[in-house]
């Protein structure tokens, strides 16, 4: 019977856990489900889904998708973050100041949210014809 309850017991622990993980990543990837509302971008979506939410942030910047590739490549990886991030928070109107305020812990999450929220944050990127991510030639919208 003990061994019983312990069972039960640590599975009510693991599931309140997954609870617990799955409140905190929607907490941490809300703002960019937002933004990417400001921004328009026509799979906000992606923000919710790993790797997705990369893509999603190098469409935003108006990066190319074929650099990628760059986050599999150890050191450079790190200063590839820092490029996304900064050309991303420039997107934003925000710039290398946006970037120290995303390190700190806590004041990341605040600061992710006012961009998010604030109506004087808006997207400056051009919204219009698009660029082509994987040649960077930009290319007018079709309509039918």
């Amino acid at each position: 019977m003990d061994d019983q309850l312990t069972g039960i017991f640590a599975l009510g622990l693991g599931i309140f856990g997954i609870f617990i993980w799955l409140g905190l990543y929607i907490l941490g990837v809300l703002p960019f489900y937002m933004l990417a509302k400001k921004a328009r971008h026509e799979h906000s979506w992606f923000a919710f889904v790993p790797i997705l939410n990369l893509v999603q942030m190098l469409q935003v910047a108006k990066i190319n998708l074929w650099l990628i590739i760059l986050i599999f490549i150890p050191v450079l990886n790190f200063f590839f973050g820092l490029y996304v991030l900064y050309k991303y928070l420039q997107a934003f109107g925000h710039g290398i100041g946006g970037i120290i305020l995303s390190i700190i812990p806590v004041v990341n999450i605040i600061y992710w949210y006012y961009i998010a929220i604030s109506s004087s944050v808006s997207y400056e990127l051009e919204i219009g014809p698009s660029t082509d991510p994987y040649s960077g030639h930009r290319h007018p919208t079709h309509h039918a």
